[in-house]
């Protein structure tokens, strides 16, 4: 078994994100992405993230201390999980959903611009 070091990375992604912690690669299915560890810090706790070659700008490697004070001082969380509140989810339950079969019950009319027979939609 090969033992491997603890890298430590600063990542540039495109659309100017930062993100630090500790790097490495990962593979899931069948393709590889770069893996960072990023440390707990204040009220976000530790997290990681995969990115694929094409979001990444660049990769600084730095050292332990380094990368911790960069994820410290970009505060980055988590990504949450995201639910509506009670009254939302009532408000949508209360919308009638749209299916294939009430489109086709509308009159073809509507949908007709009546000199070319090309419908609109």
């Amino acid at each position: 078994m090969t033992e491997t070091k603890e890298m430590y990375a600063v990542v540039d992604l495109f659309g100017h994100t930062k993100i630090a912690g500790q790097i490495s690669d990962y593979a899931l299915g069948g393709e590889s992405f770069v893996r960072i560890d990023v440390p707990a810090v204040g009220d976000a706790p530790a997290h990681t993230r995969l990115f694929g070659k094409g979001a990444i700008y660049s990769i600084s490697f730095v050292g332990r201390e380094a990368a911790e004070a960069v994820a410290r001082n970009l505060r980055l969380k988590p990504i949450e999980v995201y639910d509506f509140d009670h009254e939302t989810r009532s408000r949508l339950a209360a919308v009638p959903a749209i299916t294939q079969q009430s489109i086709h019950d509308q009159d073809d009319d509507d949908f007709d611009d009546g000199e070319t027979g090309i419908g609109h939609y």
